[in-house]
């Protein structure tokens, strides 16, 4: 094969049968790419952080953030976010998709899809298609999606944009970054999190099970009563003492609550306590079966406190009513 050169301006040294101008120096795209790929890496821009983040978006929805990449040499930029919807859950098994940016040789264009996966009770991510011929496909974004999922959450979505096994970052012209096995020690120790989380989260609930066998939220609102009973007893007992606490009736509003994700948080202003204080929380007697069971759902937790207002975080479901709460501070 002789040598292969470019890029210099073409003359022209003749026309074919239908007319159309030959040029004596001509070179296609392959050998741009080509050229390119050699000198620069596969992968997405680093700066911004978000190019071509893919982002929960509502239901089985997912965004997927404007961005710039670079795909064997073939270049790809989208200035606006696009939007793609996952395929239904499967009804027994769980399955992980994977959000592709691809060169599609044949239609001469880069795009953005999903590969669905095969539901399964030990799921694994689809393959990437990396022939040479057709495909060459890069992986944003994997997600996990679980037997009967209505909607997607951004804590489903594995971020592989730092896999240089998958995807990467785009460098060059000298300095390569392979950063697949430090996308895999962060997946392990996320894993590895998650796995003790679970656990601790699994006893607390085998605990609660063993309270709500039954009628749950009957034998949930007779704790309540019980405890609230105690909480009232004690407190009369208190404010006869000189260093009594401080005892305030307040209210956990549904229109409190911000974030959209988990963990959702409510800032309360509460008069009398510091940062220093120690605050007991507990429902007011005679919840309705409706507030029981938001604050149930709610998984409630401490946020943190200061001067006069309190946290609370709700590592669960975000309450859409409002809870009646009895506060002891000491």
């Amino acid at each position: 094969m002789a040598l292969r050169y470019g890029f210099f301006d073409s003359e022209i040294v003749g026309y074919d049968e239908e007319g159309m101008p030959q040029f004596d120096r001509a070179e296609s795209s392959d050998f741009l790419a080509m050229f390119l790929s050699c000198l620069v890496r596969s992968g997405v821009l680093a700066i911004p952080g978000d190019s071509f983040q893919v982002l929960a978006g509502g239901g089985m929805e997912v965004r997927v953030r404007p961005g710039f990449g670079l795909v064997e040499g073939r270049l790809a930029y989208d200035d606006e976010e696009a939007s793609i919807v996952l395929e239904a859950a499967d009804a027994h098994n769980r399955r992980i998709d994977r959000v592709i940016l691809r060169a599609n040789y044949p239609d001469r264009k880069c795009e953005i899809l999903i590969r669905t996966g095969t539901p399964a009770t030990d799921p694994q991510p689809p393959e990437l298609v990396r022939d040479g011929a057709d495909y060459f496909e890069m992986c944003l974004a994997e997600v996990a999606v679980r037997a009967n999922q209505a909607a997607v959450t951004q804590a489903d979505i594995t971020d592989t944009r730092a896999d240089t096994d998958v995807c990467g970052w785009v460098t060059g012209l000298i300095d390569q970054v392979d950063t697949h096995t430090l996308f895999l020690q962060w997946q392990a120790a996320y894993q590895q999190f998650y796995a003790d989380s679970g656990a601790e989260f699994d006893a607390w609930m085998e605990e609660l099970h063993a309270i709500l066998d039954g009628d749950a939220v009957s034998n949930l609102m007779s704790e309540i009563e019980k405890n609230s009973t105690a909480i009232q007893e004690i407190a009369r007992e208190l404010e006869e003492k000189p260093d009594a606490p401080t005892i305030v009736q307040a209210t956990i509003t549904a229109a409190g609550w911000t974030g959209e994700d988990v963990p959702y948080e409510n800032v309360m202003t509460i008069e009398g306590v510091t940062a220093v204080s120690i605050v007991e929380v507990t429902l007011q007697a005679c919840p309705t079966e409706e507030q029981v069971t938001a604050c149930a759902g709610a998984m409630l937790v401490d946020g943190g406190q200061v001067d006069g207002s309190i946290t609370l975080r709700a590592m669960g479901d975000k309450p859409e009513v409002d809870i009646p709460i009895t506060m002891i501070i000491r």
